[in-house]
């Protein structure tokens, strides 16, 4: 039986579904390419996923593209009825070459007002669904300029952050 699985690009839901009983951990990488396909039919679910314990995946920035896999990832988690073995969630988002000069206040608001971060924060916190979860780590590679996201994680993701779950740092490559 499959345990673990590393695919770079969209696997849409028949590979979860194939897999899914048995896998413990799935790392997506390679997503929100501007050439990527288009995310349709991601997971409707994590019920499908009965032993996942850990969730990555890992994304260049895309916010309202049709090949933008968080949205249809926080949609998955908000859509999971039975009580998730889930413990560890790592979502790593590049910003690299998504601006063209420095970041902007304008930017920075984009960023702030993604509808991805509230949606993630409610499909989390709902209990009991994801209460083995021990960890969100959220990595935002952002070349530079991390102070103007420093008090995102208190504005947007509250809910992980009172239940003390989220990790959120900064890189700059």
């Amino acid at each position: 039986r499959l345990k673990y699985l590393e695919i770079p690009g969209n696997p849409g839901h028949l590979i979860f579904e194939v897999a899914g009983k048995a896998l413990q951990e799935i790392v997506l990488t390679g997503l929100g390419e501007a050439k990527a396909a288009p995310i349709y039919d991601f997971l409707p679910s994590f019920d499908a996923l009965p032993s996942l314990l850990s969730f990555s995946i890992s994304t260049k920035f895309s916010r309202g593209r049709t090949n933008d896999p968080l949205p249809p990832l926080a949609h998955a988690l908000s859509h999971t009825q039975d009580t998730s073995v889930l413990m560890y969630l790592n979502i790593y988002i590049d910003f690299h070459d998504v601006w063209k000069f420095a970041i902007t206040s304008r930017d920075a608001d984009a960023v702030d007002r993604y509808e991805f971060w509230p949606a993630l924060d409610r499909a989390l916190t709902r209990p009991p669904v994801f209460s083995n979860l021990v960890r969100v780590n959220i990595t935002l590679n952002i070349g530079g300029g991390s102070q103007a996201f420093a008090t995102l994680p208190d504005r947007r993701l509250r809910g992980l952050m009172d239940m003390d779950l989220l990790k959120v740092q900064f890189t700059e490559k």
